[in-house]
């Protein structure tokens, strides 16, 4: 079977310039969680994960045992503060932009072969041009 059968047409894009907190807004109820970062001519720039965003908004010093010691009433201040010292931060500034990607004509046993290798939810498909189908 051909990847093109399978693949997911409806994608949320966004620009280079798109913000931290619209790129939050944009990936909140998506599944996978990621965002294609593409230009004017479709072409894949990058790609945000909900992991990218969240190592973007986390401090490097919490780890679990640390925020489990936040009480209910500050995790909301907290993380309010974590967000607006990411908020200035543009797509451009976030996006991974070495993946592996996928062609319409591709196998699908090849594509889940790579997810398994890479560790990865899933893959880019692009056409000819490079431009996201």
């Amino acid at each position: 079977m051909l990847v093109s059968k399978f693949m997911q047409t409806k994608l949320v894009l966004a620009s280079g310039e798109c913000r931290f907190k619209s790129l939050l807004c944009k990936i909140g109820k998506l599944a996978p969680r990621q965002i294609y970062i593409v230009n004017d001519k479709m072409e894949l720039e990058g790609i945000i994960t909900g992991y990218d965003l969240l190592k973007e908004v986390m401090p490097y010093y919490l780890d679990a045992k640390l925020a489990r010691t936040i009480q209910e009433p500050e995790i909301n201040d907290f993380l309010r503060k974590c967000i607006e010292k990411v908020e200035a931060k543009k797509a451009k500034d976030i996006m991974i932009t070495e993946f592996v990607y996928l062609k319409p004509t591709d196998h699908v046993m090849e594509a889940e072969a790579l997810i398994v290798e890479r560790g990865i939810n899933s893959l880019p498909v692009l056409d000819e041009n490079k431009r996201l189908v």
